[in-house]
């Protein structure tokens, strides 16, 4: 058998962490690949997408046609409608600017506070940034701030290596705290940071390449946008002396850039008007506020969603490509199991298909 390593399409990551063999055929059946998965989200979330929840509308199991049927009176009595992702793949980011730019949609991102605020600060002031590679290759010191392993699980695989030590810093940043350090590593102040940032201050001034690595969780929500700004000033400070870069994996990176490129604006990430329908692509539902409509693999409940819609994923039953989450590269996403299901952008376009008129985005 041969191996083959494909990306994995359920983080910012994009990393070759699953590996597919060509199964030998067996008694004249056809063969299948077998999976070896060496990471735990992936895992769960392949499994997912393999055994899909069952359609249903409201507290009852339905089936495919019935779910058609009210989702498409649901629609019918709608007029403004409202679609909230997570990060989506290069032809479904297509598809849904496009619905948004006819008129028949807005199309909105769901993400952190934190991955807001970054957006908004690195457009503003610039960050000085680098690629996954580069710091591998280069870095000879990571901080990660937060906790980017928990949309990313091998971050520290891939990007560290045995020479390069890695600090963290396990809970959101206190803007006083950076302020500190920022100071610090100014002007010799020890006595102002508690050990663990006294040591990375030391650590920093030996350094040739410092990396900082950011999660979702780097600053508090009400800190963001402040934590973010100081952050960002500090390491063009830091520059002065030694390379510094700030690196945020972006699991919008995908839908943002595909929204920058065909239409010079960016992407929202709250909703910008009331909505008489709200739907939501392959996010997070647990963590999320109610929708009306949630197309995924894993029915969030009732209490989430008024319809769960099963559908097909990118990166599993359909080949496709996503931008890995530095913005630097455009990686291919095969596909490796068979699915009769439609993916959601294939559903969402079925159902506004029956509607006369445009929906006002």
């Amino acid at each position: 058998m041969s191996a083959a390593s494909i990306v994995c399409p359920f983080c910012p990551l994009a990393c070759d962490g699953v590996l597919a063999w060509d199964a030998v055929e067996v008694g004249g059946t056809d063969a299948q690949p077998i999976l070896t998965i060496t990471c735990d989200l992936a895992a769960r979330q392949f499994h997912a997408a393999t055994n899909p929840s069952p359609a249903r509308v409201g507290q009852d199991v339905v089936t495919t046609a019935e779910l058609e049927q009210s989702l498409t009176q649901r629609i019918a009595a709608s007029d403004r409608i409202v679609v909230i992702s997570g990060g989506v793949d290069l032809s479904s980011s297509k598809t849904l600017e496009r619905l948004s730019s006819d008129g028949r949609l807005t199309w909105c991102l769901e993400q952190s506070s934190f991955a807001s605020a970054w957006q908004r600060t690195s457009g503003r002031d610039g960050v000085v940034s680098a690629t996954l590679a580069d710091i591998r290759q280069h870095a000879d010191l990571l901080w990660f701030v937060g906790n980017p392993q928990g949309s990313a699980p091998r971050l520290d695989q891939v990007i560290a290596s045995d020479r390069v030590p890695i600090m963290e810093h396990a809970a959101s940043l206190d803007l006083d705290d950076l302020a500190s350090l920022t100071l610090a590593t100014r002007e010799p102040h020890p006595h102002l940071l508690s050990p663990p940032l006294a040591r990375l201050a030391l650590e920093i001034e030996s350094s040739r390449f410092f990396a900082v690595i950011l999660g979702n969780d780097a600053f508090a929500p009400d800190d963001a946008d402040a934590g973010s700004s100081l952050l960002v000033q500090w390491i063009w400070t830091l520059n002065r002396h030694r390379r510094a870069v700030a690196v945020y994996l972006d699991d919008a990176a995908t839908s943002r850039s595909v929204y920058r490129w065909r239409t010079n604006r960016s992407l929202p990430t709250v909703p910008a008007v009331p909505s008489t329908l709200t739907i939501r692509i392959e996010s997070d539902a647990a963590t999320s506020s109610r929708c009306d409509i949630q197309f995924g693999t894993t029915d969030p409940g009732p209490g989430r969603a008024e319809h769960f819609v099963p559908c097909s994923v990118v990166g599993v039953h359909h080949r496709g490509a996503k931008v890995r989450g530095d913005g630097t590269v455009t990686l291919p996403l095969a596909s490796i199991a068979t699915s009769s299901l439609p993916t959601a952008t294939q559903w969402l376009e079925r159902l506004l298909s029956h509607a006369v008129q445009p929906f006002r985005g």
